[in-house]
């Protein structure tokens, strides 16, 4: 290329690019590689080439850390010529890295046991169940694109009423699932309208399957699954933000 150039329009959250190169052209600077950000920013990496018949060999830029985690990106990448310079180059093996959530999600127990009676985990006794939901990628996963659906096994009744009855607050939130977020978590979740139950045998794949109940302080043992659904993005961050549900059940 004399006064040509080589662009390379890339996807959203591309926070990598790179690839391998030839020249075979005299030694010299010759033509730089130009970097556009989606914040309009522009960053020239040069060095691309500078030796007579250069063996193939790789380049590339990453966005740092903070930049990815704010949302910033690649947006296009430029190989241009130096202005009044000609280059001959070979491509090869171009490569891009896309930032994206990575959810993952564990469930813990604990006996119910506000007056510190050291119950234990037997028949008649309630258990609360807590389920995390933790983002350690690049990405905020897109916003109200979580549903939880936690099966309950036939052991177990549910408490229809508010979690913190008959102990201690625990939860600012009235309702039968208590809700919590910690490292920069920043969603919403109203027990009245994002939590539902089902009684089928088949596991709900959407929220519009679970029936929405209010409490009414009762044990129900044909529950078999609920419905969570935390609304807005869960950020991505180097602390990986997570949120956390809580709700109690009878051991039968």
């Amino acid at each position: 290329m004399g006064s040509g150039e080589l662009t390379f329009t890339l996807g959203p959250r591309t926070f990598a690019f790179g690839l391998n190169h030839w020249d075979w052209n005299d030694g010299g600077q010759r033509s730089i590689i130009e970097v556009t950000l989606s914040n309009g920013t522009t960053v020239t990496v040069t060095g691309p080439t500078s030796n007579t018949n250069d063996p193939m060999r790789f380049i590339g830029f990453q966005l740092d850390l903070p930049s990815v985690y704010a949302g910033i990106y690649i947006s296009k990448v430029v190989w241009k010529a130096i202005p009044g310079q000609s280059e001959i180059i070979g491509i090869k093996n171009v490569q891009t890295s896309v930032a994206k959530p990575v959810l993952s999600v564990t469930k813990s127990s604990r006996v119910w046991d506000p007056a510190s009676e050291h119950r234990k985990a037997i028949p008649g006794n309630e258990v609360i169940y807590t389920v995390t939901v933790t983002n350690s990628g690049l990405a905020p996963a897109d916003s109200d694109s979580v549903l939880l659906v936690d099966a309950l096994p036939g052991a177990l009744s549910f408490w229809n009423g508010d979690i913190d009855a008959g102990g201690a607050e625990q939860f600012s939130q009235y309702g039968q699932v208590g809700f919590s977020q910690v490292n920069g978590a920043a969603m919403t979740f109203i027990p009245s309208i994002d939590f539902g139950i089902s009684t089928s045998a088949v596991a709900p794949i959407a929220f519009s399957q679970c029936t929405q109940t209010a409490p009414d302080n009762i044990h129900y043992g044909s529950i078999r699954y609920l419905c969570l659904r935390p609304r807005g993005p869960l950020p991505a961050g180097p602390s990986s933000p997570s949120i956390s549900f809580s709700f109690r059940a009878r051991i039968n």
